[in-house]
């Protein structure tokens, strides 16, 4: 039977994901941003992101800082860029992007790209 999942944290609990465990990151990092105004795409959504701007982000693994800054400084960074950026596997590279997308740090676009929120 299919189950209706509304927010990461349905998904979190049907897939019996544990919420407060983390990888212990060897190199940590915290998403900057350069102002306090939101982009456009953002200001036109009728719900706030996951996180806003000017708060505290968490600390990341490096693996996830890493395509952050890729896919910040392509804005928006196709899979095949960030695969030969990172020299990782696309396997590799999903569940980061996955747990990203879930944290509310980007979103994936049509084609195959990403974009920071």
């Amino acid at each position: 039977m299919a189950q209706l999942l509304e927010t990461a944290d349905d998904l979190r609990a049907e897939v019996a994901w544990a919420t407060e465990t983390t990888p212990t990151p060897t190199e940590t990092c915290r998403p900057v941003f350069t102002d306090g105004e939101p982009p456009a795409t953002e200001r036109q959504r009728p719900t706030p992101p996951v996180r806003r701007r000017g708060q505290p982000a968490p600390t990341l693994p490096a693996t996830q800082c890493r395509l952050l800054q890729i896919i910040g400084r392509e804005n928006p960074a196709a899979l095949a860029l960030l695969a030969e950026e990172t020299g990782r596997t696309l396997p590799d590279l999903l569940p980061d992007l996955l747990a990203l997308e879930l944290a509310g740090h980007i979103r994936s676009l049509p084609g195959e790209r990403y974009e920071p929120v």
